[in-house]
């Protein structure tokens, strides 16, 4: 998320969107970011509604950035080994394996 210094952001705090700096994100914040132009900011799977699964740091690229959840079915999908609710990245939608799979 490059130039972000320059884009609006907005943290969902008690019902409501709220202008934040990107700096003050937490990990766990919902959050969007808007271009300049006004245009909301998306991902590859035209999402613009983010979770921050990292505080703020400065990346490789000098720029301050946060990790964001994967949003690649944005749904919580039942396991399809064990029907736990879990997220995108291990859901039936996605066919990607159950990490609650008994090892056992």
């Amino acid at each position: 998320m490059e130039n972000q210094d320059f884009r609006k952001v907005q943290k969902f705090v008690d019902g409501e969107w709220r202008n934040i700096n990107f700096e003050d994100l937490k990990k766990g914040d919902k959050f969007r970011m808007f271009e300049t132009t006004g245009e909301p900011v998306v991902d590859d799977y035209n999402v613009s509604e983010f979770v921050a699964e990292s505080d703020p740091f400065v990346n490789k690229y000098g720029i301050t950035a946060v990790e964001i959840k994967n949003n690649q079915c944005n749904l919580d999908c039942p396991c399809n080994i064990c029907n736990e609710l879990v997220c995108s990245e291990y859901c039936s939608k996605c066919t990607l394996d159950c990490p609650y799979e008994s090892t056992t």
